[in-house]
């Protein structure tokens, strides 16, 4: 009779103790979450442009937009004004926005829509100045005010921020705020959109 060795014996409780949670699951439970069946009614809702897409509609059109950027804490501000245009697509699902080129040269390019199944409202950016993404996301009003937070790439990774966006006379007001090393919110960059004609 073949004597079993540690090392067999080892490996043959491992591979059982591994496929004990399997002979016990039913068919059903080994599905993960988010395979679980749903209705056609909850995949219609969830596709859907409803009232916060047609809020973003109201947002399209050609803009000038005035960036204000503070380099370092208690540095001059660097300004630049350049042309942005938001228009609608996918059906009326996301707003796309291209700005620049400014003097020196910059463009970006962006893409804010609203998820109904997280009920959030979401922004990816990307421009010349990074080969990464900036993501945010969060609840806006219908006027397109409110705060938005994410993360957006620096030489020391992703870094969070925030977006507090306002209404200013016939501006719309996106200001831009990150920890400073003490750990203190400082304002390091301004948007102002204003409408073109």
């Amino acid at each position: 009779m073949k004597r079993t060795t540690r090392r067999e014996a080892v490996l043959g409780l491992a591979l059982a103790a591994a496929l004990v949670p399997w002979a016990t699951l039913r068919a059903e439970d080994a599905r993960p979450a988010s395979t679980q069946p749903f209705t056609y009614e909850e995949y219609l809702a969830a596709k859907t442009p409803g009232s916060e897409h047609r809020a973003l509609e109201a947002l399209a059109g050609d803009l000038e937009l005035t960036t204000t950027f503070w380099p370092a804490s208690g540095a001059p501000p660097e300004r630049s004004v350049m042309p942005a245009r938001r228009t609608l697509g996918l059906e009326g699902r996301v707003l796309r926005l291209e700005v620049g080129p400014d003097p020196e040269g910059f463009r970006g390019s962006g893409m804010m829509g609203f998820d109904n199944v997280a009920g959030r409202h979401w922004y990816v950016w990307t421009d010349t100045t990074t080969t990464g993404v900036a993501r945010v996301s969060g609840r806006l009003e219908a006027d397109g005010t409110g705060f938005l937070e994410g993360t957006r790439p620096t030489p020391l990774g992703d870094t969070p921020f925030r977006i507090r966006i306002t209404s200013e006379d016939d501006a719309e007001v996106h200001r831009y705020y990150e920890a400073s090393p003490s750990g203190k919110e400082v304002l390091f960059l301004e948007l102002r959109y204003r409408p073109v004609g």
